[in-house]
């Protein structure tokens, strides 16, 4: 079973490393860098992109370098086009090109999803991207699943439980509707999973009564009906 939380933390431990030196101060510096992270997940959202209007599968070393060839080509001539405007940081980085390093960083992940063969999960490692950098930023996005559309009150109360959980400085709450679920909710904080809908609530009752044996509702047979 595929796991993209790896590439996922590899990703941002890198982009994270390459962002830049300066910055006035702890906070400063620490938004820099995000925003470093931002942009080195926007080159591989737009790389990825690339990668699915070429014809054939990719996969293996010979696709990863012929691809990071043709995208090497491209950001040079971007580079040219656009002037030192377009490099961001001014420190150079891809193939000469004064591009920011993020764009190298990001050509190179590209790369290596292809060579390893894993490239078609490229979705759940963005999203993994996402929600990692989410989490250093202090931000949390559980997931409230309900049977109907929940009022103010409930909403409130999720969001409360899922910042006691997470400590997390803000919640960014996602709902879906699951008619399925028939009443309850459930609410979903990171990989921790908060059920309390009705359809589990049946389930587990049917699970408990399922073990009981016949003869604890078997009827006294010199008990007649009527006494009962």
């Amino acid at each position: 079973m595929f796991r993209g939380e790896p590439w996922a933390d590899a990703f941002v431990k890198s982009a994270l490393r390459w962002g830049p030196s300066w910055g006035d101060g702890t906070e400063s510096r620490r938004e820099e860098l995000f925003r470093a992270a931002d942009l080195a997940l926007e080159y591989l959202r737009i790389f990825c992109r690339s990668a699915l209007s070429l014809p054939e599968d990719l996969a293996g070393r010979s696709d990863a370098e012929r691809f990071g060839a043709v995208i090497a080509a491209s950001l040079k001539r971007a580079a040219e086009t656009s002037g030192p405007a377009f490099g961001q940081d001014g420190r150079g980085g891809t193939e000469g090109a004064g591009l920011p390093p993020q764009a190298e960083l990001s050509r190179r992940f590209v790369m290596l999803m292809i060579m390893k063969g894993c490239f078609h999960h490229y979705k759940r490692i963005i999203r993994g991207i996402e929600q990692l950098l989410n989490r250093q930023r202090g931000v949390e996005e559980p997931i409230l699943e309900a049977a109907a559309d929940p009022d103010p009150a409930l909403l409130a109360a999720a969001e409360s439980k899922a910042r006691e959980i997470s400590g997390a400085r803000e919640i960014r709450l996602t709902i879906r509707v699951i008619p399925g679920l028939m009443g309850g909710l459930r609410l979903r904080v990171g990989s921790r999973i908060f059920d309390g809908s009705l359809k589990t609530g049946l389930q587990k009752m049917a699970v408990d009564l399922g073990g009981l044996s016949a003869a604890a509702f078997a009827v006294d047979p010199a008990i007649r009906p009527e006494e009962a």
